[in-house]
């Protein structure tokens, strides 16, 4: 087990993804949402719930199968391929995590910690992206869905799928265990290229430039605005999360999977996946533990240790804490002492 000592710190959670974030404290009006929303063209940007605005950031240079959301991160399988790529909030540029064997991506969803996709077999995979970069699939099972164009969202528990029935859209729920899927009703719209769940209410963007509420009860549709986009994907709040800083990859870490502590002078404390030191127990690197320390408008980093891959382990995938002698305690998921699994 590894031990650092630090500032004095208290224990806090917050999230911490490849990307480190912030929510703003601000309450936000219902019909002011703003998501990330992705076009059929690649235009990446945001979308207003309430008025169906979209104001582009950038494009992805590459079809997605739709847009997915896991903690303050949105990733996308190549549409039709079977690469996953992680998107950037500043402009939709893309950072591949790797590709499986096993599947093609048709859509993409995510429940609270987890990510999903149809397959273009139409079947249902969770999808696991752990250390150093390995990505691998988990068959959950048939959907039992037909053939139409697919659209998949959350409401945190609730997996959530439509299919053009070819007399409207058709709502279903998943069960993430088996994979089958349950029909809701018709929602009477036609093509529904993306779904997102925000704030109690389903929303849906046919592929007619407009956005509806779904009743998740039944599937009927009511209107909210027009958009003026086709949007293929739609995920996480916009403009509620404020980047602290981004991991390279390289001696600073990468991946961050767990969650952060934060001192009370509002110093942040946490491990990444992956980086810095790079051997043959660990190719993408070892990991790290790091340090944010907010010096005015800006964050400071820094790396308390490097993980070497030998007796000390590497790719630590869960928080550090505190300790009340005043370190840092953690573990890591992989090596540790010989004939250990971390």
């Amino acid at each position: 087990m590894l031990n650092i000592r630090p500032r004095r710190v208290y224990c806090a959670n917050f999230l911490a993804f490849a990307v480190l974030l912030i929510v703003f404290a601000q309450p936000r009006a219902s019909a002011q949402n703003n998501v990330y929303a992705l076009t059929k063209s690649g235009d990446f940007g945001t979308l207003s719930l309430g008025n169906g605005t979209f104001t582009k950031l950038g494009n992805t240079g590459t079809k997605l199968a739709g847009l997915a959301e896991l903690g303050a991160n949105l990733f996308g399988g190549a549409y039709g391929g079977s690469t996953l790529y992680q998107v950037s909030l500043k402009d939709g540029s893309l950072t591949g995590l790797g590709f499986n064997l096993t599947m093609t991506y048709l859509s993409m969803g995510a429940t609270t910690g987890a990510l999903y996709a149809i397959g273009t077999d139409l079947n249902l995979y969770y999808v696991v992206h752990g250390v150093e970069n390995d990505l691998h699939v988990v068959l959950r099972g048939a959907t039992g869905l037909p053939t139409g164009t697919t659209a998949m969202s959350a409401n945190g528990s609730v997996l959530y799928a439509t299919v053009d029935s070819g007399s409207g859209s058709i709502l279903y729920s998943l069960n993430t265990n088996t994979g089958a899927a349950t029909p809701i009703g018709n929602t009477g719209l036609a093509k529904i290229d993306s779904l997102v769940y925000r704030d109690n209410a389903l929303y849906a963007a046919p592929d007619n430039g407009t956005l509806y509420t779904l009743n998740t009860n039944n599937g009927t549709a009511t209107f909210v605005a027009n958009t003026n986009i086709m949007a293929q994907g739609m995920a996480l709040p916009a403009s509620t999360f404020t980047p602290l800083y981004e991991f390279t990859g390289g001696a600073d870490g990468g991946s961050p999977l767990a969650g952060l502590i934060m001192d009370r002078n509002g110093n942040l404390y946490g491990t990444a996946n992956i980086g810095a030191i790079h051997g043959g127990n660990c190719p993408y690197g070892c990991g790290t533990v790091f340090e944010l320390t907010p010096q005015g408008q800006n964050w400071i980093f820094s790396t308390l240790y490097s993980f070497m891959g030998g007796t000390d382990g590497y790719g630590p995938q869960a928080p550090v804490i505190l300790g009340s002698d005043g370190k840092l305690y953690g573990t890591t998921a992989y090596m540790g002492a010989p004939g250990n699994q971390g």
